[in-house]
């Protein structure tokens, strides 16, 4: 099954049950399509909720399959796919980030906006999957885009990089001012 807005709360609040009953208690930061659910910032189905740090544990893992079982979830809705972002985040990432969802024994962080949308311009430029259209219902801003644009030039060394970029940004930069 699919997540939407409805299901990941649903699925978190069922998380924080299994570390309720296990006596436990996490906080994970969380980046992608299902934090922009969390958010209310976009309705489509995503397939997960991507945890960029730290590295879920034996614990979680065993609780989020067990969250899975009873949803009818893909037992990988909750994953560290994403978790090489880390490195590439401008300094201070850490320091921007904003709770997302918080129950008794579970906190989920966001990215800040800044690094959600630097993450997002990179999937559109790298995959050009949703994230141009994430990117807009974020609202992002001519501003806020033109001033990742460098930085996304130097997450890919290949040769069309620079290109692909260019023409991504260009696309994104005319919806954004056409006010869709």
């Amino acid at each position: 099954m699919s997540l939407v807005s409805q299901n990941i709360l649903t699925a978190l609040k069922s998380l924080n049950q299994e570390l309720e009953i296990e006596k436990e208690y996490r906080t994970f930061i969380a980046c992608g399509g299902g934090v922009l659910s969390v958010m209310g910032v976009i309705s489509r189905q995503t397939r997960d909720l991507d945890v960029i740090t730290p590295s879920i544990d034996e614990l979680l893992l065993k609780c989020s399959h067990r969250v899975a079982n009873k949803l009818g979830l893909d037992t990988e809705w909750l994953n560290n796919g994403p978790s090489g972002f880390i490195r590439d985040l401008e300094k201070g990432w850490e320091l921007r980030t904003d709770i997302i969802f918080k129950e008794s024994h579970l906190t989920v962080k966001a990215l800040g906006r800044h690094d959600l949308i630097a993450t997002k311009l990179q999937g559109m430029c790298d995959r050009d999957e949703y994230d141009l259209e994430d990117l807009l219902k974020l609202k992002a801003t001519i501003d806020e885009v033109s001033s990742l644009k460098s930085w996304v030039l130097k997450q890919d060394g290949s040769a069309f990089w620079p290109e692909r970029v260019e023409s991504q940004f260009k696309k994104l930069l005319t919806r954004i001012k056409n006010g869709e």
